[in-house]
């Protein structure tokens, strides 16, 4: 076998970890996954995992930049692709948020409640080395599109980048409320709640003086 088949082995090796490991750390937490239960799942030894992480605690690190960098990556390309106005961009990027947190919901949940835990070096890290850039990258598009004069400049990005991914954590972590709510026009929508939700971000509660009843 030559170096570049060894290189791709090697590779296909510690995907099929990472995999095996998001799906048991997403179901039973941290201290509920042993590495040989990890490891028959792979389909490898626990000697091959500790050859490619160090520990535990390392490979679980892993799993949850790993699973954080896929989504920010796919984020990013609905504020990037060039189809659309600003407008658009940021409406797909709602409803892809939205979209992630309940298409990998299980892993979603226990990041979140990495990033929660303030004692928790953990989620300090990784709210610290992967959140806190990715926030940052769409506070500057929401930026430039203020500077291009797309965006009135008379308000903070950060806010409404915060209002727009905290909204869709409080649809994501009470859906089963809302769904009971008879009278919540939302329920079980994500993609309706995210439109809806940008439309009043971007336009609004307050009556135009010029409105008609």
């Amino acid at each position: 076998m030559n170096m570049e088949s060894e290189a791709v082995q090697r590779g296909q090796g510690i995907v099929a970890i990472l995999e095996a490991a998001e799906h048991l750390f997403a179901s039973s937490g941290f201290d509920g996954v042993s590495l040989s239960a990890i490891a028959e799942a792979a389909g490898t030894s626990k000697a091959n995992i500790l050859y490619h992480f160090r520990t535990k605690e390392e490979l679980y690190q892993a799993v949850l930049e790993n699973a954080c960098q896929e989504g920010l990556e796919a984020l990013r390309q609905e504020l990037d692709a060039p189809e659309g106005g600003m407008e658009e961009r940021l409406r797909r990027f709602a409803r892809q948020h939205l979209r992630h947190l309940f298409e990998r919901e299980d892993l979603s949940r226990l990041i979140l409640r990495e990033i929660q835990d303030r004692d928790n070096p953990r989620g300090r890290e990784l709210a610290e080395n992967v959140l806190a850039n990715h926030f940052r990258y769409v506070v500057s598009i929401i930026e430039e599109s203020q500077a291009a004069g797309t965006f009135r400049e008379d308000f903070d990005p950060a806010v409404l980048v915060s209002a727009l991914i905290g909204a869709d954590l409080f649809f994501f972590m009470n859906r089963e409320a809302l769904e009971r709510d008879n009278e919540v026009a939302m329920e079980n929508q994500p993609e309706r709640y995210s439109d809806a939700l940008v439309d009043i971000l971007l336009a609004g509660i307050l009556r135009r003086p010029d409105s008609r009843e």
